[in-house]
């Protein structure tokens, strides 16, 4: 190691003078004081609940969808699909298959939003009884 004279400064490489000694990792395993996870982590907790119930709402509008029999052909199951799909993207969102979970999801919804906009219209209309009735 070379040693400077006594009376004069060593420089850091750059030549500008530290007012602290350099060290590179300084931060890094430890948790800086001021920094705090709990937004971070109420965003995700909300963001989870906000995915599991899509998709469970999803699968209860399909099976409802299908008991109906109110669609025919592939409109009938599409809500269905859309909810399994959702509820397997939920479960591969860690896995490398994110992005084939996500892009079936995308399919899916594509699907209903057609099912919806080229849903056949009956040639008479329905009675009133005959509409859907929400029992809580």
């Amino acid at each position: 190691m070379h040693r400077a004279h006594p009376g004069t400064q060593q420089y850091p490489p750059g030549g500008t003078p530290r007012r602290h000694r350099w060290r590179p990792h300084r931060h890094l395993g430890r948790r800086r004081p001021g920094l705090d996870d709990t937004g971070a982590g109420l965003v995700g907790a909300c963001f989870s609940l906000g995915s599991l119930l899509s998709a469970i709402g999803f699968i209860v509008a399909g099976i409802a969808t299908v008991r109906a029999r109110r669609w025919d052909g592939w409109r009938r199951y599409v809500p269905l699909a859309t909810g399994i799909s959702f509820a397997a993207l939920i479960g591969l969102a860690v896995t490398p298959a994110l992005a084939i979970a996500v892009a079936l999801y995308g399919t899916c919804l594509t699907a209903l939003g057609v099912a919806l906009c080229t849903q056949p219209t009956p040639s008479t209309p329905r009675p009133r009884t005959e509409a859907v009735q929400v029992k809580l």
